[in-house]
Formats: structure tokens, sequence, C-alpha cells
């Protein structure tokens, strides 16, 4: 079990890097400056790479939000509790609305929706990632296979996805990278050119 925890936080930090590349490329491709980071808070996980991407975020000399369900954060500044269906901002309040592996905590297919339709009102762009359904390790509960099978959910993962799934949720003209055997999917909505 401790060989399996160790591989999965070296598997963690070298996932949660490649994200951060993907989105530091976007950030720096259309100029970006102020950034919502939805999904945000304290880490209730063991993971030292729990807020890895939050924390570089705020390396950089960007305009940051951090927002999510938690009452406050001693990390994370500025801080605004949120429901990420209904958040609490003017339309295209910021560059850019991120959100790192929350969208399979929100619910249903329908709330999904609602997510990405928040995503897309508050942002010029936003930029989402998921784990992939099918590939062979669950990420959250490192369990093996379970959780490709359809209807597979925990009280705290709602709804994993697969790319066409995620294709389904998203806007016509977003792109997602990803192959069918990638750990996670980076969605990317109001780009109309290949990045």
């Amino acid at each position: 079990m401790l060989l399996l925890l160790a591989l999965q936080r070296k598997f963690s930090t070298w996932n949660r890097s490649r994200k951060f590349v993907r989105l530091k490329f976007f950030i720096d491709k259309y100029h970006v400056q102020r950034v919502l980071v939805v999904g945000a808070g304290e880490s209730k996980s063991l993971n030292p790479n729990e807020n890895l991407i939050e924390y570089k975020l705020q390396e950089l000399n960007l305009d940051l939000t951090f927002s999510g369900l938690d009452i406050s954060s001693s990390s994370l500044k500025p801080y605004v509790q949120a429901n990420a269906l209904e958040l609490p901002f003017g339309d295209r309040s910021f560059d850019l609305v991120f959100s790192n592996a929350v969208i399979e905590h929100v619910g249903s297919e329908e709330s999904q929706k609602q997510f990405i339709k928040e995503h897309s009102r508050v942002g010029r762009y936003f930029a989402m990632t998921t784990p992939n359904r099918f590939f062979p390790i669950e990420s959250h509960y490192l369990i093996f296979f379970r959780h490709m099978a359809r209807g597979w959910h925990t009280q705290d993962v709602t709804r994993l996805l697969s790319k066409p799934e995620l294709r389904r949720l998203l806007p016509d003209d977003s792109l997602i990278m990803g192959s069918f055997f990638s750990p996670t999917f980076f969605g990317f909505g109001s780009v109309h050119e290949r990045i």
C-alpha cells in the first residue's frame, strides 16, 4: 500500500505539472491577466500536490481570484465563497475561468452543463480539466477499473466523463486535449483556433 501511495504522489506531481504547463501556455498565448479559479479551497486530502496548480498560478503576475464552497481559505487569496453553478460575478468579469478536476464533483449531467455555462458566462475563455473515466486507475480513490462502469459514483465523485461525454457538454467551438488513454482531459472554451 505504501508503494501505491508513493507511485500515486509521483504520478500526481507529473500530471498536475503537465496541466500547469498547458494552462501557462494558454495564459501566455491569449495574454490572460484576470483569472478566476473555480473549486479552489483548503486541501482535505493528504496529497501534498492538492493545490499545486493554484500555488504555481500565484507565482505568476496575474490578477487572481479563487472561489469554492469553503467559507474561506488561508492560502488562496483573494477567496470568494461561491457555488460553481451560480457564480456571483458579472458577465465577462475575467479573462479566464479555470477549474481543475471539479466538474466530476458537481452532480448530474444537467449540473455539469450549468457548471460549463457559468464558466462561459463569467470568462472570455475557460479551461477545465477532468479525469478520464476510461483511464485504468481512478485518481480520487486509487481503484482499478471499477470506476469505468457507467453510473459508477461515490458521494464525492458524482459523474466521471469520457471524451465523447465531455465533448457533448462543451460548446461546439471548444477544444479538448487528451486521447482515449490520457489520464486527464483538458477542455478549452471560446477558442477559435488550434493551440
